[in-house]
């Protein structure tokens, strides 16, 4: 983008920041994930504003962005919400194994899921690395984190006698 396209970007965003962020703000009620938002929307302007900056109303383009945005993000989180709520552990598993799947569910996801590949599915780093598309040190080193806070986790759980 050339120098013009920064003064309309910058113009755009002077006129328009506060009212997108007050407007996706007022959808989600969440002042983090609105700000986070909007400032994805003003980085697609960014990219767009050659094109955008013809538009009639350059505003309106971005507070749809932002609204689309918001929206697969309160979508994306339900999903997650809703698959936390639907875990129902199987009959056979005993408290200790609840215990175990209740920790790998706090992993964060790239770890969790090197844990589910490597541990329950026994498959090789070579092919969690492959899943992951990472490389196999890379894939190593989540199952590494992943172990040393599943660690912690558990620890933690029978400190606690639950």
């Amino acid at each position: 983008m050339g120098r013009a396209g920064g003064d309309d970007f910058d113009s755009v965003f002077a006129a328009e920041y506060a009212p997108v962020l007050r407007t996706v703000f007022l959808i989600c009620h969440d002042s983090h994930q609105a700000q986070d938002v909007t400032q994805e929307a003003f980085v697609e302007l960014l990219r767009h504003c050659g094109k955008v900056s013809r538009y009639e109303r350059p505003g309106a383009w971005v507070r749809r962005v932002a609204i689309r945005k918001l929206v697969k993000a309160m979508r994306r989180e339900l999903r997650r919400r809703e698959a936390e709520v639907a875990f129902e552990p199987p009959a056979t598993m005993g408290p200790a194994d609840i215990d175990v799947m209740r920790a790998v569910r706090a992993l964060p996801l790239r770890q969790r899921t090197a844990v589910v590949l490597y541990y329950y599915e026994d498959r090789p780093l070579d092919e969690v690395a492959e899943l992951l598309d990472c490389s196999a040190s890379t894939a190593a080193a989540h199952v590494h984190r992943a172990r040393a806070k599943l660690g912690g986790l558990l620890q933690e759980v029978s400190a606690d006698g639950r």
